[in-house]
């Protein structure tokens, strides 16, 4: 349930409008340089990543709040899966029920596309998402394990 006055809308942004979600994942990862988000971005669309933009509609304007990359995968054990990456949402809109919805819309794209599961990343040290995550009805099955070549 969002808790605001205004609505929120959820699209797939065309991968000619992914500078549109810079400013969101430069603050995201802020200690990774512009220019490298960039290369990485544009590496990641050719991989197949799609981008859904978070919007809220105030005085006769969309305006765009947030955004989450979106992959789709066949796993081994898990079969076809949605995949929500990196979602960021501006902070004077956090904890408005805006992840919520963004779940609900994730979840009905998932099932359009005949996916079997949805699944995703969350960092150790942030405890608030993964208490969302565990809210929303998401499970841990493991670690996330990573070591670093450069």
């Amino acid at each position: 349930m969002i808790k605001n006055d205004f609505k929120i809308s959820f699209e797939l942004l065309e991968k000619s409008e992914f500078e549109k979600a810079l400013p969101f994942i430069e603050d995201h990862l802020s200690n990774t340089s512009p220019k490298l988000i960039k290369e990485r971005l544009c590496e990641m669309l050719k991989q197949g990543m799609e981008l859904i933009g978070i919007f809220s509609a105030q005085q006769n304007s969309l305006k765009l709040i947030g955004i989450s990359g979106l992959w789709t995968q066949t796993r081994l054990y898990s079969g076809r899966c949605l995949e929500p990456d990196n979602v960021y949402i501006s902070p004077q809109y956090r904890s408005k029920g805006i992840g919520n919805e963004l779940m609900l819309w994730i979840e009905a794209l998932a099932k359009t596309r005949k996916t079997e599961a949805i699944e995703l990343n969350c960092y150790l040290e942030n405890k608030k998402g993964q208490k969302f995550w565990e809210e929303s009805g998401f499970k841990a099955l493991g670690y996330h394990y990573q070591k670093k070549l450069i």
